[in-house]
């Protein structure tokens, strides 16, 4: 399938700028400790503290070169709807569970985030809700990915038919 340059192009602008970010938000997260120091600007990618800046970034460098790989122009929306539709219903639970629940105990204290030394080595000493944070976000970028690659099979049932048999 062809691609429009312009559209090439600002996958190249979107995927090198996500990794900026992702350098920016890894070095205050990895020296700080403390990511909640995130500027409204950041709610723009989704991302509202410097953690989820750190994980999204990597999201949509991925999403950037599996669009420029499969060259169709579909898959910008794919993964912008997607990636919107799960990150919102992340965003809206999370809220009706503060609003209308009384929790025993923060889900962040209930592991201790701390045992894993592969994430104390690539983070740093992060507090126990910093990990979960980490973990919470990862967990709806890898919701994303899958439905973007159920959407790819969908849309390609019966060519990915015709190679298989």
């Amino acid at each position: 399938m062809y691609m429009k340059k312009y559209i090439r192009y600002a996958m190249i602008s979107w995927a090198v700028l996500s990794s900026v970010f992702f350098i920016l938000s890894y070095l205050k997260v990895r020296n700080s400790g403390d990511g909640w120091n995130l500027i409204l600007w950041g709610s723009m990618w989704g991302a509202f503290i410097w953690e989820d800046l750190l994980i999204l970034s990597v999201y949509n460098v991925v999403a950037s070169i599996i669009v420029l790989i499969l060259k169709d122009n579909r898959y910008v929306f794919v993964f912008g709807l997607f990636f919107w539709l799960i990150r919102s219903l992340g965003e809206v639970q999370y809220w009706f569970l503060q609003q209308f629940n009384q929790p025993v105990g923060f889900p962040h204290n209930q592991y201790d985030w701390k045992d894993n030394g592969l994430q104390r080595t690539l983070l740093g000493d992060l507090s126990d809700q910093n990990y979960f944070i980490i973990y919470q976000v990862s967990m709806q970028v890898i919701a994303v990915i899958c439905l973007v690659g159920l959407s790819y099979l969908f849309l390609n049932w019966k060519q990915l038919g015709k190679k298989l048999n």
